[in-house]
């Protein structure tokens, strides 16, 4: 699958595993993540840190690119 060319802010989803909440929410393999709860992703790092510290049981909105279209999608954070 080739790369989706990613901006500054942005966090491309290699990888999305079967059973996990964002795989039942409708998060794809080359989507791209630009706003974690409307908030510009610095990067993956920055991302991975916010998306750490929100609370289990809670949602989280994820804005994402998926070719041209964007969307945002609510992804239910449960715990691991």
């Amino acid at each position: 699958m080739d790369r989706p060319e990613l901006e500054p802010e942005q966090v491309g989803m290699e990888q999305v595993l079967e059973a996990l909440p964002a795989h039942e929410a409708g998060i794809k393999q080359g989507d791209v993540v630009t706003a974690l709860d409307g908030v510009a992703v610095d990067d993956a790092e920055a991302f991975g840190f916010r998306f750490a510290t929100k609370p289990v049981g809670g949602m989280v909105k994820l804005s994402v690119r998926r070719g041209k279209s964007t969307q945002t999608i609510p992804v239910a954070l449960t715990p691991a």
